[in-house]
């Protein structure tokens, strides 16, 4: 994890992708769990599952927030509530809205990424918590990430931390 690319995140790229977003999905708690989850599940280090800044990984969740292609990509893309949104954005950045082309894109293409994070949030009927509640967080990353090795003992500091950095308090 970069101090740099920490800050692009969160300065450029997720405000990129709220842009393309319905304005109801932007908010410092939707910024919060989109750091808290990246940090938790590639520590903005490695953009395939199994990766490092120096190598390449081999499993098959890509991009920061580690999508696999049959799970949160194919369920954005066929959701009622989030295809819609989804298609356009992805036509925008000129592929095509296929489970496989998404999946290979956002290893590389961090905003569009963002925006199948979010949505995968936005399919969540609760409501993202607020600062003081790692615990609700840590029950929608679970449910919507389904990781195939939960680490809860890491997940306080991420969280804790990805809101010193959506409130301005800490970079990194």
């Amino acid at each position: 994890m970069s101090d740099d690319l920490i800050w692009h995140l969160e300065s450029q790229t997720i405000p990129a992708a709220f842009a393309l977003l319905p304005g109801a999905m932007t908010s410092r708690e939707a910024v919060a769990m989109l750091l808290a989850i990246g940090l938790q599940e590639s520590g903005f280090s490695a953009r395939r599952q199994g990766g490092s800044p120096t190598t390449v990984g081999i499993g098959p969740a890509r991009g920061f927030w580690q999508f696999e292609r049959g799970g949160g990509v194919a369920e954005i893309l066929s959701s009622p509530n989030t295809k819609d949104i989804i298609v356009p954005i992805v036509k925008l950045f000129c592929f095509q809205p296929t489970a496989v082309a998404c999946h290979e894109a956002i290893q590389n293409h961090d905003v569009l990424a963002v925006c199948f994070a979010r949505l995968l949030l936005w399919r969540d009927p609760r409501t993202l918590p607020g600062p003081h509640d790692p615990h609700t967080g840590w029950d929608i990353y679970l449910k919507n990430w389904r990781p195939g090795k939960p680490h809860e003992s890491t997940w306080q500091w991420h969280f804790n931390h990805a809101w010193q950095i959506a409130r301005g308090v800490a970079l990194v």
